[in-house]
């Protein structure tokens, strides 16, 4: 015969279970709120750094944040590596060139670019969801063909720089099996 559960056990389990949740609720707040408004402004797209890396933009900087075994694996074209403190401390960081950082998402970048504003950085922005936006929406783009004459011209744009940086677009639909994509390495005939 089993023993009766001992109420104090349950309510014990209700009261952990409560406290988990307030605790994840203030993670969620507390990760938020590192990002201000102008940090927020600082956000660039990867259609948009395709399109400067693409015209060869002068003074352009994309600077990579991730760990050195990361930017071994895989990086954005004419990226450098280097650490917040880093790039901070780094040359140029007042001039007028325009400076794209990146890094797994866009946390740790979106506050460096908030720092380099800080700091006296004229044009810096953050690639908005890292890595990860770089790869669905230029090298793995997923367009739907079925807008107006204009959304059409703009998803013709984004399939040319797709293709310029070795990418594969795809018309259609997004599945959820096409993130499966294993990574590809960058082809060198981009010119960057």
């Amino acid at each position: 015969m089993t023993p009766d559960p001992d109420p104090r056990d349950s309510r014990l389990h209700a009261g952990l279970l409560g406290i988990a949740l307030i605790l994840g609720t203030l993670a969620l707040l507390v990760d938020s709120s590192e990002h201000s408004e102008e940090d927020l402004e600082s956000r660039t797209s990867a259609i948009d750094l395709a399109q400067w890396l693409h015209d060869r933009q002068p003074g352009l900087r994309v600077v990579d944040l991730r760990s050195e075994a990361e930017y071994q694996e895989y990086h954005l074209p004419q990226a450098k590596r280097f650490t917040t403190e880093e790039f901070l401390a780094s040359p140029d960081s007042t001039g007028s060139s325009l400076i794209v950082v990146y890094g797994s998402g866009d946390g740790l970048a979106a506050v460096t670019a908030g720092k380099a504003h800080e700091a006296g950085y004229d044009q810096v922005y953050f690639l908005a969801d890292g890595v990860g936006e770089w790869m669905a929406e230029v090298l793995r783009p997923i367009l739907d063909t079925s807008g107006t004459l204009e959304q059409r011209a703009e998803v013709e744009r984004v399939a040319a720089l797709s293709r310029y940086f070795g990418g594969r677009p795809r018309f259609g639909k997004q599945t959820d099996d096409s993130a499966a994509v294993p990574l590809a390495r960058p082809r060198r005939g981009c010119g960057i």
